[in-house]
């Protein structure tokens, strides 16, 4: 369960990747723990 939930968001986290880094308002929406997966 905890797999398929974890595999959703970094989905569209990838999605919103391009808009992140050029609007830091993703990162409000996401929580700190996916904003350090995206910038590792």
């Amino acid at each position: 369960m905890v797999s398929e939930k974890q595999e959703e968001p970094p989905n569209k986290a990838a999605h919103f990747s391009q808009p992140t880094q050029q609007y830091p308002l993703t990162k409000t929406i996401t929580p700190n723990k996916r904003v350090e997966v995206q910038v590792h």
